[in-house]
């Protein structure tokens, strides 16, 4: 029920899957009858809140390597941050940042690792590091006394804040976007970018057959 890039590591195995014949098929959470990167921007600008930063005029850096990057920049430009956006953890540049938010795909190992955080606590040492998704290796965090929200740290391969925040809505749309691209694909109906699913090619790389 969700797109490749928010799997867990060792969560589906494709290349086994495609070798004994299941189809992998996955909601296109971009296409306009599911829309949920936007509620995705939105749930991040809620995270950022709950942790007390005034979006406005904030200097935040957004370290998101996901489809989500460009509509949680609009959604904090809009509440008038100053956004720029990084691939990577090692990417951000040393500037005096308020907030740093996480908002990237999960891996074996944190991409907010010990390196990355001290790097970026010598020029933002009062940011505060919002982990929306992603790994953050809070034990360095700490020792750099760095602030982070949220307190606790989320489930693996979870977001911070559950979708549900948002109302059923945005569940719904997804539970039958991946239904539908389900049944579609059962059906041996041809899908593409176009369409409200589409097939999964692999685990890294280009994750969709199209």
């Amino acid at each position: 029920m969700g797109e490749p890039w928010e799997f867990r590591p060792g969560f589906l195995d494709i290349d086994v899957c495609r070798a004994v014949g299941i189809k992998v098929v996955a909601p296109n959470l971009g296409h306009p009858a599911v829309g949920l990167l936007p509620d995705y921007a939105t749930l991040c600008c809620k995270l950022l809140a709950e942790a007390g930063l005034d979006a406005h005029e904030a200097r935040l850096a957004v370290v998101c390597d996901t489809p989500c990057a460009p509509f949680i920049e609009q959604a904090l430009r809009e509440r008038g941050a100053q956004v720029s956006v990084f691939a990577h953890p090692s990417h951000v540049t040393a500037q005096p940042w308020d907030g740093i938010i996480l908002a990237t795909r999960a891996s074996e190992k944190p991409g907010m690792d010990i390196n990355n955080l001290g790097r970026i606590v010598e020029s933002a040492p009062n940011a505060l590091l919002v982990q929306f998704s992603g790994g953050i290796d809070r034990s360095a965090a700490a020792y750099f006394g760095m602030r982070l929200w949220p307190p606790k740290k989320p489930g693996r391969g979870q977001l911070a804040l559950p979708l549900e925040v948002l109302g059923p809505g945005p569940t719904l749309r997804r539970m039958v976007a991946g239904l539908k691209a389900a049944e579609l694909a059962y059906r041996g109906v041809e899908l593409d970018s176009e369409t409200i699913g589409f097939m999964v090619a692999s685990t890294g790389g280009d994750q969709r057959q199209i």
